[in-house]
Formats: structure tokens, sequence, C-alpha cells
């Protein structure tokens, strides 16, 4: 087993200057030895992966002897610019994991070119292959390594104890936060300190509000704005869930809404599939399911979607050969299997689905994306390009609005004045 080692920036950014070091190995049953054994190292915001890429990689190094993988971490919250120091310093790692769409472009030109010595990219779909490619150039950076959906999780056993059936049209989902409100349950563990988490949540209701694909076509190609009554529609049906909401709930931190969920403190959670994972492994004996956004009585009922990310190979790198066989790995059917199944995601390869007894909830994401139109995640997607961007926008205009200081067409002027200063779509 490899060590997995944790960065910190305890030790400045001067560590990153530094190689590290291979673990000593004894020769192998195929006759390598320590001096043929090439290490590489993998950098990730993911710390919770931990133990799930120690089993993928042991994997990995069985089929390929004289490769040794290192896993390691950054804080999520300050990955982008220890990375960034690290690849302009020449240094970093060999093998990196890359937020997607805006968030790649920084990197691309530390980045090898994939599209040409990966042929298992041919196989992925349009939408993921966009999320690792440049915006520019339209070259391919990486292998995306996740989808993600958004739902709302549910607690089987609180809704069977008040006699509570999934809701399917709006009208039904108020019936049933208001009986859960009424019998002294809170019905949403939801709060506000997080804005992302309050953008996830728009992106959840949103959609069967301002119509979908066909309102996100329309305000890319800058045919309409956000200002658009039917988006100032679907920034009011979120601002109606405010009573439904824990007590206090704009102090609530991320970690603190889910805790309200998985401690049942709270009967539902809007929220992504990248979740699911977590909530299983924090309570397994939670009865939990999920369950599409409810929409207006006869409209469809949207999942919102979005590539989550991609692994991308250092052009510096001093093991190019080994550092794109371990790319190519990363596209294989085996890797997205056991990524699922060990990980808790939703791998974009074709032809790999999770195992329902593994992950049960995430394969209900699965069928809910099978079952219900898909559309893009709207801000991360469409407009998080350039500063600011669509979702910083959109983030401090929700918490404005949640708590009280503006009214959902306050929030759509916001939205619009702002990203209408980067986005020339807007500026005709």
């Amino acid at each position: 087993m490899r060590k997995l080692v944790v960065l910190s920036l305890l030790f400045g950014l001067a560590f990153l200057a530094v190689a590290f070091a291979g673990g000593e190995q004894e020769s192998d049953g195929a006759g390598v030895s320590e001096a043929d054994t090439v290490t590489l190292e993998v950098w990730s915001w993911r710390g919770e992966d931990e133990e799930g890429y120690a089993t993928i990689f042991d994997a990995f190094e069985e089929s390929h002897p004289g490769i040794n993988v290192e896993f390691r971490t950054v804080k999520n919250t300050e990955y982008n610019t220890v990375l960034a120091t690290a690849l302009e310093g020449g240094q970093g790692p060999d093998v990196m994991q890359l937020r997607a769409y805006g968030g790649l472009q920084r990197y691309t030109p530390f980045l090898m070119p994939l599209g040409d010595k990966i042929e298992a990219l041919s196989s992925f779909s349009d939408a993921s292959i966009a999320s690792a490619s440049g915006r520019e150039d339209g070259v391919i950076y990486g292998v995306p390594f996740a989808n993600q959906a958004l739902g709302i999780f549910y607690n089987e056993r609180i809704f069977r104890e008040n006699n509570l059936s999934v809701p399917t049209t709006w009208d039904e989902f108020i019936t049933v936060l208001d009986t859960l409100k009424n019998n002294g349950v809170t019905p949403l563990a939801n709060g506000g300190q997080a804005a992302w988490m309050l953008e996830i949540m728009f992106g959840t209701i949103g959609p069967n509000f301002y119509g979908g694909n066909e309102f996100y076509q329309e305000v890319v190609a800058g045919d309409t704005t956000f200002t658009d009554p039917r988006f100032v529609r679907a920034l009011t049906r979120m601002q109606s869930l405010i009573p439904y909401m824990p007590r206090g709930f704009m102090g609530l931190d991320f970690a603190s809404m889910q805790a309200n969920f998985f401690t049942e403190q709270a009967a539902m959670y809007i929220g992504g599939s990248f979740e699911a994972a977590n909530f299983r492994a924090q309570n397994p004996d939670l009865e939990i399911g999920v369950f599409a956004a409810p929409a207006p009585a006869g409209s469809p009922q949207y999942i919102g979607t979005w590539a989550d990310g991609s692994y991308g190979v250092n052009e510096a790198t001093e093991h190019p050969d080994e550092a794109v066989e371990l790319a190519r790995y990363m596209a294989s059917e085996e890797f997205g299997t056991m990524f699922s199944n060990l990980l808790g995601q939703i791998s974009p390869i074709p032809g790999v689905s999770a195992d329902p007894n593994s992950v049960p909830v995430l394969s209900q994401f699965t069928d809910l994306m099978n079952e219900h139109e898909t559309t893009p995640y709207i801000m991360l997607v469409g407009f998080r390009w350039e500063q600011p961007t669509g979702s910083v926008a959109l983030q401090n205009a929700l918490q404005g609005m949640m708590q009280g200081d503006l009214t959902p067409q306050e929030v759509a002027e916001e939205v619009q004045t702002q990203i209408a200063s980067w986005y020339e779509p807007f500026q005709n």
C-alpha cells in the first residue's frame, strides 16, 4: 500500500518545489526492481476519497508493476492556488484532478493534450468532453471523472411515519412541507451560510420554473437575459421555501446542514449526487431515498447535471509515458466501475453503472437521469468563464434574497449586471 500523503500549506509554497521520494520497494514477481520503478504523483482536492483511491491505484499497480502511484490531497478551497503556483514554477504532480469548464482554463498552458493519446475519449459524451476542453482551442486536456446530478434526498422513515408519499408536482411538494411542519418535523435541512449550496438549491428547483433547456439555450445565446420573467419566477419559488428551513438557517454551514439530515433532524435535503456516499457513511442505518424536484402540474421535471472535473497530465512530467498510461487507465471501464462503487460517484465512462447494492442512492440518481430530462447546471456550465463568474454573482445575490435584503427581481438584475460586465452576448 502506498503512502497517502496530505499536502499542508504550513510548509509554505516553497515546499512545492521539493521532489517527493518514492517509498522503498522490493523486487516483485515480475522482476521489477526499485531502480526500475517510476513513481507518479496524483493530486486531488478530495481528501475524503483517499481510501477509495488507495484500492483503485493498488489495482493499477498490480497490472502495471513498473509504476507506483502516490495520491496527495490539498484542502479544496486552496487547491486551485496551490496547483497553479506549482505548475507555473515548472513543478507540480504528474497527474492531477482538474475542475471543469471555466475552472480548467487557467491550467491549459501547462497540460498535455490527450485527445490523440487516449482512444477511449472518443466514446465519451460531448457534454463530458466539453468540460475537459480548452475554451479557445477546443483541445481535450483531461479525462472526465464524474457526472453530478441534483435532486431532493428524503428520509423514508419520516415519510412513512407521517403517511407521506413522494411528490411530483409543486402543489404536492408544498402539501408535504406543510404536513411535516404541522407535525413538528423540520421539512428541509438546508442552510444559507455556504453560498455555493444556495446555488445548488436553486439549480435543483429553478429549472422547473424557468424552463430548463429552452431558457438555458436562449440565455447563453444572448436571446434573453436573467431579468426574464421565467428566471424571476424560479427565484420566487426558491424564496417561498424559507418557512420550511431550519430556524436560523442562514447561520448553518455545509457540515451542519448535512448533519441535520443524516442525524434525522430534518426530513429532506436539497443537494447533489456527490453527497450520497457521505450520508451512507455517516449513518449506515439511514433510510434514504431521492426524488426529482417537483414541477408545476403538467410540466416536465428537470434534473440539473454537470461534469465535475477531469484528470490531466502535467506537460512537464518527467515520466510522460507512464503518466499517459495512468490517464488511459482512468478512462477504462475497470477504473470507472471502481470509481462509482468505492467513491460513490457517477462515472461518465460509457458502459459503467453503479452497483445498486453498494451505492443504492447513487443508482437512484442514475434512474432519475434516465427518467427525466436533464439540463445544464446553468452558471457552472454556461457562465463560469470570467470574473465575476455567474456562480459568484448568483450565490451572493441568493444570500441577500434568503436573508430578506433582496427581492427576486433585484437578484435577477444583480446577476444580469455582473455577468454582462464580461459576457459579450449581453453587450450587443
